[in-house]
């Protein structure tokens, strides 16, 4: 092979779809946008959840958190649509992570609380299916790719 940049392409096939890639992190900004606007409201409340009560002086801290992730993961799929093989990897790993993050906490806080916890509704109708659709299908054009070598 040959050392010039073609070469270190990674195969179209080890780069996600373009839609896929940003329908992830749409539907992560979309998480974090209801997150970050229901934040607030909720610190203030003094809910519980366990053992824990956070306060509102938490609210700046997580904001800045937030929106470094979501300006990340715009950056990443930016990366793998690129053909950054890293980078596609990255995308499935933050698709296992925005899975993982509907069991863990969304779903026992609102349980915990017994109502709302911020981000519940769009970790549960939004990142769930479009996580689980986009690990569906770098699993299948995976497969593919091995049986084409």
């Amino acid at each position: 092979m040959g050392t010039g940049a073609a070469s270190r392409r990674p195969a179209a096939s080890a780069r996600p779809p373009a839609g896929a890639a940003w329908a992830l992190v749409t539907a992560l900004t979309v998480h974090n946008a209801e997150e970050a606007l229901t934040m607030g409201p909720f610190l203030r409340s003094g809910a519980a959840v366990g053992p824990v009560a956070p306060g509102p002086d938490l609210l700046v801290p997580f904001l800045v958190v937030v929106t470094a992730l979501t300006v990340g993961a715009w950056l990443l799929a930016g990366a793998a649509t690129a053909g950054r093989r890293w980078a596609g990897d990255a995308l499935a790993v933050l698709a296992v992570v925005m899975v993982v993050n509907v069991v863990v906490p969304h779903v026992p806080g609102a349980l915990l609380t017994g109502g709302y916890v911020p981000g519940v509704v769009s970790a549960v109708v939004v990142n769930l299916p479009v996580a689980l659709a986009y690990l569906r299908r770098a699993r299948r054009r995976r497969q593919g790719a091995e049986t084409s070598l």
